[in-house]
């Protein structure tokens, strides 16, 4: 296998540089959730270019293109297309021209990837005894995200797995990071607003209910929780991201709005989390004698690697790349979307080092991130061997 994956290195290394110009061009011109026209529309180009025929447009700009034997049942790879509302603030001739806009999570790469995996594997389709799935998937990062909408198209529907990866900044280059298990957290925000029946003078705040000090006293009830009601192993963070309320030093306002998320490494957790603030809020009401309003934002519940088939891939890239390149992570408390279809067929997540020297060592979602471009070739030489060894019984 590790001779196949060199022959599908040097294909690949035939249209790197048209690797590159695709994940610059994308960069360039970053599009947020569901947006993601222009976008979508190279990455239906760069597949035709492999002779790879992409599907109508689903879940708005999403689309997929198959390789392989029409088999019913088949292997699905995902690729996520958006950008983010964040500005780009990086020196590189390829930053975004969109101001206040930026693809600064990496999946200008994730998609060109996807594209080298699908050609790939397009042409060596003769070689498959399945069908594999590449598809690409809009606004991983928005809430509500795409993967719901890609679930209920049917995009997955006779998939037997599904595989994805993310770029990361913490790892060097060339080297791969795995998790069985729970790999990352879930995701549920909330936008809470406290409705008093009238605003108070701050010298008399005792003669009506203080919509500002029930605000506060609610917002941190809610840090107490975790540990509180949950099982202090299961990983729990919940913050609180803005507060807003009032104008005039001497008056306290009739309405305070809050809002802030909840993450969980489990479903019992983030049940448990969500079903009190729901009982808290019902609580203070009727004590204080408030209305409160609650907006729940449901995320994605947490990607969950399936252990088995993570030790079967991780066995593989050890045998192709050498055991020094594979790296066990700790869980994450950041979210990802890819945990919808982990909650629904096996799937692994993996993460791939893209850090070579200090410009390409910033965190994610930073106004200067940027990674290094020598790993698209061979990160899709990689999924494009291991999606054929899975398909064919191999591993």
């Amino acid at each position: 296998m590790a001779s196949r994956y060199a022959s599908l290195l040097a294909e690949a290394r035939t249209f790197e540089s048209e690797l590159i110009d695709l994940r610059r061009a994308l960069h360039r011109e970053p599009e947020i959730g569901f947006q993601e026209y222009k976008t979508a529309a190279r990455l239906r180009e760069a597949c035709g270019k492999g002779g790879l025929k992409p599907s109508e447009p689903v879940a708005v700009t999403g689309f997929h293109v198959d390789a392989g034997p029409a088999t019913e049942r088949f292997l699905a790879y995902r690729a996520d297309i958006d950008g983010l509302p964040i500005p780009d603030l990086k020196s590189a001739g390829y930053r975004s021209i969109l101001p206040g806009y930026g693809h600064l999570c990496g999946h200008d790469a994730h998609s060109a990837i996807a594209t080298a995996v699908a050609r790939l594997l397009k042409g060596r389709e003769r070689e498959l005894k399945r069908r594999v799935r590449v598809f690409f998937q809009p606004a991983e990062e928005t809430s509500p995200s795409g993967a719901p909408q890609i679930v209920d198209a049917g995009v997955l529907d006779g998939a037997d797995l599904v595989l994805g990866l993310h770029c990361d900044p913490t790892l060097p280059s060339g080297a791969f990071g795995l998790k069985p298990g729970a790999d990352t957290a879930s995701f549920d925000g909330f936008d809470i607003a406290v409705h008093a029946p009238s605003a108070l003078h701050s010298a008399r705040p005792h003669t009506g209910p203080d919509a500002m000090w029930i605000a506060l006293k609610l917002a941190l009830e809610l840090y107490a929780l975790p540990t509180r009601i949950t099982d202090s192993q299961v990983a729990c963070v919940i913050a609180v991201g803005t507060f807003h309320g009032g104008q005039a030093i001497n008056a306290i306002p009739e309405q305070v709005r809050f809002t802030g998320t909840i993450r969980t490494s489990g479903e019992d957790a983030r049940r448990i989390l969500n079903g009190h603030l729901d009982k808290l809020i019902a609580g203070y009401e009727r004590i204080y004698g408030v209305r409160i309003d609650h907006i729940r934002h449901e995320g994605s519940p947490p990607v969950m690697n399936d252990e088995g088939l993570t030790a079967r891939i991780e066995t593989h890239i050890r045998s192709v790349h050498g055991a020094d390149k594979v790296l066990r992570r700790t869980q994450s408390m950041g979210a990802e979307d890819f945990g919808h279809y982990t909650a629904r067929i096996p799937g692994v997540f993996i993460r791939v080092g893209t850090q070579r020297g200090e410009g390409t060592a910033h965190e994610l979602h930073s106004n200067y991130f940027d990674l290094d471009e020598s790993v698209l070739a061979p990160t899709a030489a990689l999924f494009a061997d291991t999606l054929m060894a899975l398909a064919n019984g191999e591993i």
